[in-house]
């Protein structure tokens, strides 16, 4: 039976309602076990019925991290804000509660007393004691531009006893201003190609390693509503796009897993691919070592969706890059002479679900829509963000094109089960 568009949609709509009833489940089970989290999680394992939950045997969670709890929150503020414009108002009321847990503890489990910093790790001590009564311990600092910012936004916009203070405010905007930093783009240190840069230079915000997934924020809050913003972003997209192809990649490196060598037993995670000239600073790994991944075209996907979206198939259509669970993590960049290109056989979330958003444009819109319910909020966010900019005097490169993708390699190594 071949299904109408109507039908269709009312399948996926409760396919979405189903999942979203089973995520807050769990996100409860949580916040009973551990009061003490007020909301937030640690990198806890999953089973087959959901969270493994920790502590059991000394009442610990460990590790609870500031910057992947501050995409989880707007995450969890989206979803709040769909299930109420769709009329699911209980379900929506269930997602609130979990905002509201983490709005009131995020001030107290990741500022420190005097307003002065966000820590980046919590170990909550006494879990089974609510916020704010059991003993912590806060660890490191948060202050990168990048995803990490969305914690602080969180704390900035939404949190109890944060949102409303001037000096924390202040505080915490001035750590990440200063990792705000100015370069310039101008080529590779090593090219494989005779082509240049068409329009010279590109002004860049630089990044940690400069990897894809250091613009997640731009997948989950309006920040493309500041023009200056948008046209940083998008110089970042062009200088990215240039280092691959003047570096002969098949695609576009980000962080990610590689292949195994002979004696290790599994992939092998990378965090340092990227564009080392407009990063703070890296040691390459040896070419042997690079990978390209699908995700790491995410940004160019929001930039231009076109341009993305082809150097996205082009790495889609390297050896065995597609499985019967979709697109796989990621392929040698540079495979020995005569050897077959090896992938790393592993699926994750960062890898697959960051393309999905990009695909259909983030929640930067759901977004918008929550932060204009109350006056002065949306302002707010567009004030923080132009002082965050405030550094770029003049962008050069902006007349440049985004670089075309590498052109397609016929093969015939693919999955037993997709041939």
């Amino acid at each position: 039976q071949i299904l109408r568009q109507d039908e269709l949609k009312a399948l996926a709509e409760t396919e979405a309602r189903n999942r979203a009833e089973r995520i807050i489940g769990e996100y409860e089970r949580w916040r009973e076990n551990c009061p003490g989290c007020g909301g937030f999680v640690n990198w806890a394992g999953v089973g087959d019925v959901g969270f493994i939950l920790p502590g059991a045997s000394d009442g610990k969670v460990r590790r609870v991290p500031a910057l992947d709890n501050g995409q989880m929150a707007w995450a969890m503020v989206a979803l709040a804000t769909v299930l109420e414009e769709k009329g699911h108002t209980a379900l929506a009321a269930r997602y609130n509660a979990q905002v509201n847990a983490m709005k009131a503890s995020a001030g107290f489990l990741y500022v420190d007393s005097r307003k002065r910093k966000c820590y980046s790790t919590v170990n909550v001590k006494e879990k089974d004691k609510p916020v704010g009564e059991g003993v912590i311990k806060q660890k490191g600092g948060l202050r990168d531009p990048f995803e990490g910012e969305l914690m602080i936004m969180f704390q900035t916009l939404l949190a109890d006893g944060v949102a409303d203070n001037a000096k924390a405010n202040r505080n915490l905007w001035r750590k990440v201003k200063r990792s705000v930093v100015v370069k310039e783009y101008s080529g590779p240190a090593v090219r494989h190609s005779n082509e240049t840069l068409p329009k010279g230079p590109i002004t860049v915000q630089a990044g940690w390693r400069f990897s894809a997934h250091e613009q997640w924020k731009f997948l989950v809050l309006p920040y493309l509503d500041n023009d200056l913003a948008r046209r940083v972003m998008q110089n970042a997209e062009r200088a990215r796009s240039w280092d691959a192809r003047l570096r002969a990649l098949p695609g576009m490196m980000a962080s990610a897993y590689r292949p195994p060598k002979a004696a290790e037993p599994n992939p092998v995670y990378m965090d340092k691919l990227g564009v080392p000239s407009v990063s703070y600073g890296y040691t390459e790994p040896s070419e042997k070592d690079l990978v390209v991944s699908p995700y790491g075209v995410y940004p160019l996907i929001i930039a231009d969706r076109g341009t993305g979206l082809a150097w996205h198939k082009a790495m889609l259509a390297r050896p065995k890059m597609q499985s019967q669970y979709g697109s796989v993590e990621a392929s040698e960049a540079f495979p020995g002479v005569g050897s077959e290109t090896r992938v790393a056989e592993i699926l994750s979330w960062d890898t697959k679900v960051t393309t999905d958003l990009a695909m259909v444009g983030g929640t930067g819109s759901i977004l918008r829509r929550f932060l204009q319910k109350e006056a002065g909020r949306y302002e707010k966010f567009l004030r923080i963000v132009s002082d965050q900019m405030a550094k770029f005097a003049e962008l050069k490169g902006e007349e440049t094109p985004y670089a075309d993708p590498p052109a397609d390699v016929p093969h015939s190594a693919s999955f037993a089960n997709c041939s």
